[in-house]
């Protein structure tokens, strides 16, 4: 079904400028068809191989040195042809639902997994991921600079995973800080190097904190531990996953007791290791001036998270520190599919504010809805089936549609540009808000444009359609960010419409050896539903037939 999709688009009849000279292409067609009688494991793994070595062997052969074409697109063919392929793929629901049951399946069989390696790199892996190290994602990172556009370096690998043994896992736990910190030092290296670049736009990196301590179930025992201590907090009532407060995690330093709580002993010790580590890689940023990103995971994950992430922004973000940094270093993620996430925002920056220090903001819809509601429905049946859930509420913490979750991240927009238009007008040398809108949703975009042309923040040139110039002081507190290999045209789009002296846009760009990134490849696959759902994989598959079309159209 998918090769027979793939073969349909690629046909020379969709390239009418394709001539005799290129007829190793209709062989290549042919091929694909001939593919169709196999199994449905094997059409996807030689089909995705054959479309992604004829876009290799093309290009090498006739795009490389041909300045004819060279003029006429920006873009390689073989990238276009892998784009294709890859988003071809994300258009089956049924197949993304499946792939990683299928790559478990392939890459346990031996001979196998390598052709399922090799398939995987020519497409998913060279789409999605930066390059096998930091390193190796310089280019990338450099051509993102030229394009007026900020890279945000992470290494994504997933750890903690129960089959490993307790040495091996403190091992890769640690081996993660170590390529955090080495990533600081790439991204810091590559901005100072282009002279173009200015301003502290271009200087990012993620976290996740799941991939930092051993085990993730430490995580989770210290969420339960913080819904169970604030159940008598005079807090204001939060939905779950509740409201980060200061006192959060005193019992590390303090040695107060924890008869009773889900924490073992080693959980406190491998916490108060974490936060070592998140202090110190938080350290070597603000020594680079590079500013950091706690990503959000799952609801059972994020009040740990959300009160690290508070911790960090109080000691970093601190704007009683005269040696603090002149914008926030420290960004944690809201996410607006959860029901808290709106009441959260605004007591967050009241926090911030009593708090005296910057809160830095990455707002983002989020990607774990239907594992949160399935997870929930599991641990309110009461049923024998574990549940990962940690939520005391009749309600999964996660709106029910999509609808609502738009909704609650376009009303967070209002509230986050309000909040900046004070942080400007008030013209306090630090900012006390920083604020990155991660999303793909070209409404959502048009949104917080016009929200900073209509609060002031920035001015239209021309007519209604002019450019928008957006001075210094907005870049340094506000970016546009979307996933690298994802919504190009978008990306392309804002650097386009706006005027900015430091970059406004900014792209997601992960790195890690393919052994080690194949399964955030595969997690990465069915969470990316969510953004490519709706018809919007096919959408980019569009786009990447249509960019085939007019390079052999000329």
């Amino acid at each position: 079904m998918l090769v027979r999709r793939a073969t349909k688009h690629i046909s020379p009849h969709a390239f009418p400028s394709i001539s005799q000279p290129n007829r190793h292409i209709h062989r290549a067609g042919g091929s694909l068809q001939r593919l169709l009688h196999r199994s449905a494991p094997s059409k996807l793994l030689y089909g995705g191989i054959l479309v992604g070595s004829l876009g290799l062997g093309y290009f090498t052969l006739h795009g490389r040195n041909d300045d004819r074409h060279a003029t006429k697109t920006q873009t390689p063919l073989s990238t276009l042809l892998r784009s294709y392929c890859v988003f071809a793929m994300c258009s089956i629901p049924s197949l993304v639902d499946k792939s990683p049951a299928i790559l478990d399946v392939l890459t346990s069989i031996p001979g196998v997994k390598q052709i399922t390696y090799a398939f995987v790199r020519y497409t998913f892996f060279d789409q999605f991921v930066g390059g096998d190290t930091s390193q190796d994602c310089v280019p990338l990172l450099e051509r993102l600079c030229a394009e007026n556009k900020s890279g945000v370096l992470t290494y994504s690998v997933e750890v903690g995973q129960a089959s490993t043994t307790d040495q091996e896992a403190r091992a890769r736990a640690k081996h993660v800080v170590k390529q955090t910190i080495q990533s600081i030092d790439v991204v810091a290296s590559t901005v100072d190097e282009q002279p173009l670049t200015k301003g502290n736009g271009s200087l990012w990196i993620a976290i996740k904190l799941t991939g930092m301590i051993p085990r993730s179930q430490t995580l989770i025992n210290l969420s339960a531990h913080l819904r169970n201590i604030r159940k008598s907090s005079s807090s204001p009532r939060i939905s779950y996953p509740g409201c980060p407060t200061p006192s959060d995690l005193d019992f590390l330093t303090e040695g107060t007791s924890l008869t009773g709580s889900p924490l073992t002993d080693q959980d406190v010790l491998d916490l108060c290791e974490l936060h070592a580590d998140l202090v110190q890689i938080c350290m070597h940023c603000k020594k680079r001036g590079v500013k950091i990103l706690i990503d959000a995971e799952h609801s059972w994950f994020e009040p740990a998270i959300d009160t690290m992430g508070l911790s960090l922004m109080r000691k970093f973000n601190s704007l009683s520190d005269i040696a603090a940094s002149p914008v926030p270093l420290v960004y944690v993620t809201f996410q607006a599919y959860l029901r808290r996430n709106k009441d959260y925002l605004i007591q967050s920056l009241k926090d911030a504010e009593a708090g005296n220090f910057a809160l830095g903001v990455k707002l983002v819809r989020g990607a774990y809805q239907a594992i949160e509601i399935q997870e929930h429905e599991k641990a309110a049946s009461n049923s024998s089936a574990p549940s990962l859930s940690v939520s005391p509420e009749p309600q999964p913490p996660t709106w029910s549609t999509k609808l609502e979750t738009d909704q609650c991240y376009n009303d967070c927009i209002r509230i986050l540009i309000s909040a900046l238009h004070k942080d400007v007008e008030s013209h306090s040398p630090y900012p006390r808000i920083g604020i990155m809108f991660g999303t793909h949703n070209s409404d959502s975009c048009e949104l917080i444009l016009e929200e900073t042309v209509r609060q002031g923040l920035a001015k239209r040139e021309g007519d209604v359609h002019g450019v928008i110039a957006i001075p210094p002081e907005v870049t340094d507190r506000m970016s546009i960010a979307q996933l690298y290999g994802m919504s190009d045209s978008l990306s392309g789009s804002l650097v386009a419409r706006t005027k900015t002296d430091a970059p406004l846009v900014a792209k997601f760009v992960p790195y890690g050896a393919l052994a080690e990134v194949m399964p955030y490849l595969s997690r990465r696959a069915v969470e990316n539903k969510a953004v490519l759902g709706q018809g919007k994989a096919v959408a980019e598959r569009k786009r990447a037939g249509e960019e085939i079309w007019h390079f052999f159209r000329g």
